[in-house]
Order: structure tokens, then sequence, then C-alpha cells
């Protein structure tokens, strides 16, 4: 009876143990909860739905210091998400809540030093928007202090997930090899007698810059992540359009220009002795947007802000569009999904020492460090103390 009662027990454990291995091999691994701090117009559609759109991942919480605006995101995508996104009542608050893995810091550049050291205080994780700070100065701190703790950083460079920059690189072996890249890039935001509304982007101190830094830091990685790091920078910038208002109102005299350059000129070289060049003018009739790959046996040309597809055009001058998958809807999507896949790893191994996401911290700040370097001569200095934002325009002041 006892041994008949034992192999009972027996069976029984042994059931027990093939369902628990069963329950472990076929289970749904774990979600990356993200909250995040500041959504705004981008995290609406471009960023915000991946978050409890991709697999594994979700969205559990955000913070805005508009109490109104941060209840109606939280409300309208929660509906979308099928379950409850809360509000927290302060930042810090969101990141330092247990169910809190990614800290997605969605604020204009001037608030990302701060909730990128916070986040990282506290044992977080973080995504920050691009630029990754407002100076190489802020970048390299932020770089340093996650390397020191461990903490996984990306920052939200997402073009070099979309299918149509994955489409230009593996097409990068038809023009044979790289002599020169090309980056330009025009838009009238100013036409003389009219008023120039203000914008955030343009406030040195809020966004590190103007529209070169907002828009550039996107072309400027892509490079990085096609051709690798830049070296040997050189660039000059200027100002043509009179200041903002701001209340919007125009200009307030004549002589006044506006705070942030507008008119920039790049040329670097990258470690395989490709020259690279740019040009920004914002103050411009006419408006382009385009980079050139330039080789021996052809040309790729693709523009960085609109979804036409890149064109290859060979050394005959035959032109082919180049076949790639459709933007998906929340361009953010890709990256979110690499990134959830990087922090499962870590949270699973408690390291991440080779993410496989390669929009990194340490990556991002390459393109800071470029931006200063072109940006140097035209602010006296990119320094934070003391603030290159009192001074713009160095000796170009007027």
């Amino acid at each position: 009876q006892t041994q008949t009662f034992m192999r009972r027990v027996l069976g029984v454990l042994g059931l027990t143990q093939a369902l628990s291995h069963y329950a472990m091999a076929t289970r749904t691994p774990p979600a990356v909860r993200f909250g995040i701090i500041g959504p705004g117009s981008v995290t609406e559609k471009k960023s915000g739905p991946a978050l409890y759109k991709a697999p594994h991942s979700q969205l559990v919480a955000i913070y805005r210091r508009n109490e109104d605006k941060a209840r109606s995101f939280a409300q309208r995508h929660s509906e979308t998400a099928g379950y409850s996104i809360r509000v927290e009542p302060s930042a810090e608050a969101l990141i330092m809540a247990e169910d809190v893995d990614v800290v997605y810091i969605a604020t204009p550049p001037r608030e990302h030093f701060h909730f990128a050291m916070l986040a990282c205080a506290h044992g977080k994780a973080a995504y920050v928007e691009k630029p990754l700070a407002r100076t190489y100065e802020e970048a390299e701190q932020i770089v340093q202090a996650f390397a020191e703790k461990g903490l996984p950083l990306f920052c939200g460079y997402y073009r070099r997930y979309l299918p149509k920059f994955l489409a230009v690189r593996e097409n990068l072996p038809r023009v044979g090899p790289v002599s020169e890249v090309r980056i330009r890039l025009t838009q009238r935001r100013y036409v003389p007698g009219k008023p120039i509304a203000f914008d955030w982007r343009v406030d040195p101190e809020i966004a590190g810059g103007g529209l070169f830094v907002d828009l550039a830091s996107h072309q400027l990685d892509i490079v990085d992540w096609l051709f690798g790091p830049l070296q040997d920078v050189h660039g000059v910038a200027s100002r043509l359009a009179p200041a903002p208002s701001p209340d919007g109102g125009g200009p307030r005299s004549s002589h006044e220009r506006i705070p942030a350059e507008d008119n920039v000129r790049l040329i670097a070289s990258t470690q395989d002795g490709i020259l690279v060049s740019g040009s920004w003018n914002f103050a411009a009739a006419e408006r382009m947007d385009e980079i050139e790959i330039v080789g021996p046996l052809g040309t790729l040309r693709f523009s960085c802000f609109t979804e036409d597809s890149p064109v290859f055009t060979s050394f005959e001058g035959a032109q082919e569009p180049l076949d790639h998958a459709p933007q998906p809807e929340h361009v953010h999507y890709p990256i979110v999904c690499s990134i959830a896949e990087d922090i499962l790893k870590w949270k699973e191994s408690g390291s991440l020492e080779q993410p496989q996401t390669s929009a990194t911290g340490a990556a991002a700040a390459r393109t800071n460090a470029v931006l200063d370097a072109v940006l140097g001569s035209y602010y006296a200095g990119r320094s934070i103390e003391p603030p290159y934002w009192l001074r713009p325009g160095g000796a170009h002041a007027k």
C-alpha cells in the first residue's frame, strides 16, 4: 500500500513538473512597462501608441504639467490600448513608480538632462527624445552616468529602423566605394515683412539652438549610422531673419536678429575618408530635403523628412526608385520593438553589454558633438555655465 501511495505521489509530482515546464515554455514574456514624461504632439501618434502596440510593451503611466491635457491623453489612449493608463502627479512620482521599467522623456531638450539623471539615480532605463541633450557637455554626462550604473539608455533616432532608410543601407554597395555624402535642407521659415511666430524650437535655451539642431540631428544621425562617426568637423553659422516676438507679434525692430542660427554649413569626414558636406537654410525661397550618397558606380538620393522613395541613379544615368515596405503608422514602432527586446534581456540578466538597438545614448552623444563643433563659433562656446544662450551669435551678434 505504501509503494502504491508513493507511485501516485510521484506521478502527481511528475505531472506537476511537466505542466510547470510546459507553462514556462509557452508563457507570454513579461511586458516592458513605459512611463512618459511630457506627452505632447510627438507622442500622440508617432510614439505613444507604439508603446502599447509593440509586442511585450505597455504604457502604464504618464506625467504632464498641464493636468487637463494629461488626463485627456490618458483617457484617449486608454480606450485604444484597452486598459487604464494612469496620470502621475509629478515626474518624480512616475520615475519612482515600481511598475515603470523605462522612462520615456518626451519633453523639449532643456529638460532632458534633469529627467535623465533623475531616472538614472533611481535605477531606471531611459528612452530620450532626440537630440539627447542641448549640448555635448550634457549628453556626455548623461551617457557616463548610465554607463556607470549599467543602465540601458536609448535615444529617439527612430529613422534607423524605418523601411525607407533600411533600403538605402541595403543598396549602398551599388554606388561602389562611397566618396562623398551631401546633405541639403532648405525651408521658407522667414518672409520679409511678415510676422515671425515664436517657437521653442528656435529658442536656444530650450532647444539647444535653432531648427538646425532640431532637424539636422536626424540627418547627421543617419550619416553616423551608415558610415560611422564623423571627424574633422568644421562649420559656420549665421542668422538672417529678424527676431520673433514671444507673443507672436513679429519683429520688435528692423535691426533685431533671430536668437538662433538659421543658416548653417558643415564639412567633415569619416574614418574611411568619405567627405561629408551639409547646408541648412531656413530663410530660403525654395524647399529642399535631400541626402546624396556618391560613388563611382552611381548615386543614391533620398529625403529625410518625407515618405518619397529613395532613387538610385547609375553612372549611365538610369534612375531606379528603390522598393521598400510602407512606413509604419507609428514611426517609433520598430525602434520600440527593438528597445523592448533589449529591456527584457536586461531585466532577466541584470546587464545589457551589447544591445541590439543601435540608437544608444552613446551614438546620440556623437551627434551632439557634431552639432557643437558646427555651432561653437556662432555661440562663442557651448557651455551651460556660463550659458551659451545668453550670448547668441558670438562674434556675429548685432
